[in-house]
């Protein structure tokens, strides 16, 4: 029940071509998991500068907003002494009134005098 030389051998050469056929699946597997391992650390870093634009802007707005505080601010302060001055202005011009009444007053007595 041996198996003649001829039917070994050939059973080896279809032997040794799966193993090589094996062997050559094994490294395409491998230069597959390479470049997959590549294009996941790609986009890693494309994750990671993404991540420090939004940072960046984040920061930007946290600025921008802090200096719309300020003018805000400056605007209050602003109107603060705008009505500071409006308030003056009435002191003023109720001033005027006044001394222009006692002008008014001190026209009269003089008229007053001279027809004395």
């Amino acid at each position: 029940a041996e198996l003649p030389i001829s039917t070994l051998m050939l059973e080896n050469a279809h032997l040794k071509e799966e193993v090589d056929f094996l062997s050559h699946n094994g490294d395409l597997q491998r230069d597959q998991s390479l470049w997959l391992q590549s294009v996941v650390q790609d986009q890693e870093e494309m994750i990671k500068s993404q991540y420090r634009v939004i940072s960046g802007l984040r920061d930007s707005l946290d600025v921008s907003e802090f200096h719309e505080k300020l003018l805000e601010f400056d605007n209050e302060e602003l109107q603060d002494n705008m009505a500071l001055l409006s308030v003056d202005n009435l002191q003023q011009e109720a001033t005027i009134t006044t001394l222009e009444g006692q002008v008014a007053v001190l026209q009269e007595k003089l008229l007053i005098s001279k027809k004395m």
